[in-house]
């Protein structure tokens, strides 16, 4: 639990010894003195956009592409048939850090402008995260304004439910079916987010220099970042090759908590699968398999950097699996893509 008071306490110090004089006469000291002990800091935001590994994307680019013709309906005009479009809804997901983690945060409120697709605006938009709250706050020249807010769960001055300092965020956008027949190489969407956080703070104004007048006495706000993510309609070329690549890492080095494989201290660690999708595949499937674990933790009588000595052992005894979870689908899957788990032996 997390006391949104205590940036300024009122603390006791006491002082115990003996004063000894020169002539060695010894005098007990015991002094209490109330001090008060005052905490205050900083918070500042930041926006990072996740783009859908599009081999149109690079570093500087906040765009996120789309091949067009998945959103038009295709016609058989000798068969007289009609398909529908692969794709109706248009995802973007960026993250929204504090940077400064100086502060213990109240809420993250975000303002995402979406425009008009060929004088169409959005049948639906929708958050896809969880503990979010998304209205529709206004209608704009050729769009129309969201405000999305995420906090802090509060009760007596004790924080329940700490809001993290880096959340992530997916939005989905459905026009209607009209509006994504005239689009062409020409057509992109500007989507404006600006957000900021508020945090508790010091409520004294001398040491606050942070402080905003507009809000409560004892909290602060974060500047208020901003970023315009481009959706970008882009032409199929049938000579694309799409290719699917999996980075697979984990933060911690599995070598220090075992000693041997008689002993194995518990420990819990993630092992991050980062897909990196190019070219045309977002309706292709995708399959992510573990197969047989064994996790080599050392080399035969090697020494490791930690300076003890490992033989050559497997851990797949060792090792369960706690649970899995999967963050921006959206970019790779596409917002109508699907997610199936299955044990590889019993389907």
């Amino acid at each position: 639990m997390w006391n949104v008071e205590n940036y300024s306490k009122e603390v006791t110090v006491r002082l115990v010894g003996t004063h000894v004089s020169n002539k060695g006469d010894k005098t007990p000291i015991n002094v209490e003195k109330k001090v008060t002990v005052d905490w205050y800091g900083d918070l500042e935001t930041e926006i990072f956009v996740y783009k859908n590994y599009s081999k149109e994307s690079n570093a500087e680019d906040d765009s996120i592409y789309y091949y067009y013709k998945d959103f038009k309906k295709s016609i058989d005009s000798e068969n007289n048939t009609e398909t529908p479009a692969k794709n109706s809804t248009v995802a973007v997901s960026f993250a929204m850090d504090e940077i400064k983690k100086e502060l213990l945060l109240k809420e993250n409120s975000i303002d995402i402008t979406i425009p008009n697709l060929n004088g169409k605006a959005p049948e639906k938009v929708k958050c896809l995260n969880s503990d979010v709250t998304i209205e529709k706050v206004e209608d704009i020249e050729n769009g129309q304004k969201y405000r999305i807010t995420k906090s802090a769960t509060i009760e007596n001055n004790i924080i329940t439910k700490k809001l993290a300092d880096e959340n992530t965020y997916t939005i989905t956008i459905k026009y209607p079916a009209e509006a994504y027949e005239v689009i062409n190489d020409d057509t992109t969407l500007n989507l404006n987010v600006q957000g900021y956080y508020i945090a508790y703070n010091n409520e004294k104004e001398e040491l606050n220099a942070y402080k905003n007048p507009q809000i409560a006495q004892n909290e602060s706000k974060s500047n208020v970042a901003e970023k315009t993510i481009k959706v970008v309609f882009k032409k199929y070329e049938e000579t694309e090759q799409g290719t699917i690549d999996f980075d697979v890492t984990t933060k911690e080095t599995l070598a220090q908590w075992f000693e041997d494989e008689e002993t194995a201290e518990k420990f819990e660690y993630k092992v991050e699968w980062d897909a990196i999708v190019k070219g045309n595949n977002q309706n292709s499937i995708i399959k992510m398999s573990e197969g047989q674990v064994e996790v080599i933790v050392g080399e035969e009588n090697t020494e490791t950097e930690y300076g003890d000595t490992f033989n050559q052992k497997y851990l797949e005894k060792y090792i369960i699996n706690n649970g899995l979870y999967f963050e921006h689908v959206e970019e790779v899957l596409g917002a109508e893509g699907s997610i199936s788990i299955y044990n590889n032996d019993t389907n």
